[in-house]
């Protein structure tokens, strides 16, 4: 709870990589340095002492906002989740850092081109925007996770199970 509560410890500076990772990508894909990001403190100075400090990381395109990469969209709960799914379920610790070496740098990068894709929407079709973040990317992001859990999980022979004949 200390690292994950109202310090941000992990959040802020994850968020701001992940809105510089998304910049990156986003000039890499368009073979330019049109895009542009910035870190801004997030609400009051009564929020931030309520909630401790957090940032958002926000992509610009020519000057112009794009997205905004807020704490709860850095991928933190997402590695959380995963990271819960493979320590509770049964099976040999190397196993579990080993999917956890694999997945976790996995949803890092699914999270990224979410981000990049998600700004490249916001220029191009803003329109679809709410609804590629809100469905779209949540799916595909969440079905990663899924896929991850589901292969880790298919070779793991219950401890139960009736010995073959």
């Amino acid at each position: 709870v200390f690292y994950l509560g109202p310090s941000a410890m992990l959040d802020r500076p994850l968020t701001l990589r992940v809105g510089k990772q998304t910049t990156a990508l986003l000039n890499l894909l368009t073979s330019s340095s049109s895009f542009t990001s910035h870190y801004q403190a997030a609400g009051s100075i009564a929020a931030h002492n309520q909630l401790g400090p957090s940032a958002n990381a926000t992509v610009d395109f020519k000057g112009r906002k794009v997205i905004t990469i807020a704490n709860a969209c850095n991928g933190l709960e997402l590695f959380v989740l995963y990271a819960g799914f493979l320590l509770c379920f049964p099976a040999t610790l190397s196993r579990k850092l080993a999917y956890l070496a694999i997945g976790l740098p996995a949803i890092h990068v699914a999270n990224i081109l979410r981000c990049a894709a998600l700004g490249y929407i916001g220029i191009w079709r803003p329109h679809l925007i709410d609804i590629a973040h809100h469905y779209v990317f949540k799916i595909v992001v969440y079905g990663l996770i899924l896929l991850l859990w589901w292969h880790f999980t298919s070779r793991i022979k219950p401890s139960h199970a009736p010995a073959a004949a």
